[in-house]
């Protein structure tokens, strides 16, 4: 419960900061000579899936809200020197520890792929930071697998389960940008979905000891920090 509370007031100071320190833009006679912009961003970080929503198990078990698992991302962007908006993709993978239960264990993951708007603000707290309001719609791919240990049975059953789905994403990030290519990337993300028919006709279910659920509210909220690279199109 501690860190999660730590988690939440760190991303409302990062929300904050950028919010209240961001600067106008760029005048139009300050706007640089080049066409286009592409912004490639690449980070690592942890998500928390059980802190919101109904958490990323397959299985009706307690959930455990300082639960942390491993994050990467990909992320391409292009934006035009006179507007605050630009487009692009986005790719998030979250991979957790396998978590051990009563006559059961299970590893979760899930993949989320979607195309992207977002909003910039330029010289943001800095004279070389920028600001990031990221949004989109895409696929996500969840997978659980596992071993079932009914008391009953001397024997063990391994079980996997792949759904997809549609979900969504929101994200704030900050870059503080090094020269003129090269940036170092913080970023606050949430990714949700409702994903349905877990293990639906699946057999393994009924030796299962553990009600296995129907349907998952996913909410996934991470930190990442990341590099960022600018390729100019003059």
């Amino acid at each position: 419960m501690r860190f999660s509370r730590n988690l939440i007031l760190l991303l409302g100071c990062l929300l904050t900061t950028a919010t209240l320190s961001a600067q106008t833009i760029d005048s139009e006679s300050n706007v640089p000579s080049y066409k286009r912009v592409y912004v490639f961003n690449a980070g690592i970080g942890f998500g928390m899936p059980d802190m919101c929503g109904g958490g990323i198990s397959s299985w009706d078990v307690p959930k455990d809200e300082d639960r942390a698992g491993f994050t990467s991302s990909l992320q391409l962007m292009a934006f035009s020197p006179r507007s605050a908006f630009g487009y692009g993709a986005y790719y998030y993978h979250y991979r957790g520890k396998k978590q051990k239960y009563e006559n059961m264990d299970e590893a979760s993951s899930f993949h989320y792929v979607a195309p992207q708007v977002s909003f910039l603000k330029r010289q943001t707290a800095f004279e070389r930071g920028v600001g990031y309001i990221n949004a989109g719609v895409g696929y996500v791919r969840h997978q659980a697998k596992g071993t079932l240990m009914p008391q009953a049975e001397p024997s063990q059953t391994d079980y996997r389960t792949r759904v997809s789905g549609i979900g969504c994403n929101i994200g704030l990030a900050y870059e503080y940008i090094f020269d003129s290519n090269i940036a170092l990337r913080l970023s606050v993300d949430g990714i949700y979905a409702r994903l349905k028919g877990l293990h639906q006709g699946n057999s393994y279910v009924d030796r299962s000891p553990v009600r296995p659920k129907e349907n998952i509210h996913l909410f996934v909220p991470s930190l990442e920090l990341g590099l960022s690279y600018y390729l100019f199109h003059r």
